[in-house]
């Protein structure tokens, strides 16, 4: 009996031996310059919290219990939504209320569907979009399916916004948001993506980004 504690007993440590660093893996562990990036949002971590969450979710409860579907009835109900579509930003509600996305930057209207050139994407693209420094609030042209070559990875103060268009992420990689703050997504179908071997790709102030993209 002994002999079976002492056996049992070993193997549950080679297993916490093998299972905790697991749980610690990270993609920014594997990769320069995501680990050098990881390091820039810290000043936000030290931001405090909400000092009264229950206020928050109180409100988001009754606001749900009223409208059911509270941010779509907060521009739905215009006829003309789509004349101030940044509107948008002030219908959030729960933790991310104070989130604005890219609210007070262009206008940026997605023509092109293709996604060719991670490297140096063409003006026009999704990838090109969301890579830019400033904050965009990014529409399309018309109904289109994306499927990205490689990680989307998307860089703070944007919105994409696919409100009256009927546009799919599809087939490809995934979107990737990764130490990056106020982001808002809205009305964009993403589906049926895949893992892909990872490679370079374009990311903020021209630099490049080794992605590892995982379907999970």
């Amino acid at each position: 009996m002994e002999a079976d504690h002492k056996l049992k007993l070993l193997f549950l440590c080679l297993l916490m031996t093998i299972t905790i660093p697991a749980l610690k893996a990270n993609i920014g562990d594997f990769d320069e310059e995501w680990e050098a990036d990881r390091k820039k949002p810290k000043s936000l971590r030290k931001r405090p919290t909400k000092p009264e969450p229950l206020h928050i979710t109180t409100h988001l409860n009754r606001q749900v219990h009223r409208l059911q579907n509270p941010i779509d009835a907060c521009w739905r109900c215009d006829p003309n939504w789509d004349q101030d579509r940044q509107k948008l930003a002030d219908c959030a509600l729960g933790f991310g209320h104070e989130t604005t996305g890219g609210k007070g930057g262009r206008i940026y209207t997605v023509t092109d569907p293709s996604d060719d050139n991670v490297l140096e994407p063409d003006e026009g693209t999704l990838r090109w979009a969301v890579i830019q420094p400033e904050p965009l609030w990014i529409i399309f042209k018309d109904d289109m399916k994306i499927e990205l070559k490689e990680e989307l990875m998307v860089t703070s103060n944007k919105t994409i916004d696919a409100r009256g268009c009927n546009v799919h992420i599809e087939g490809g990689a995934q979107i990737t948001l990764q130490y990056v703050q106020n982001i808002i997504i809205c009305n964009l179908h993403v589906r049926d993506t895949v893992s892909k071997e990872g490679g370079m790709v374009r990311g903020l102030d021209g630099s490049l980004w080794t992605t590892y993209s995982q379907r999970w």
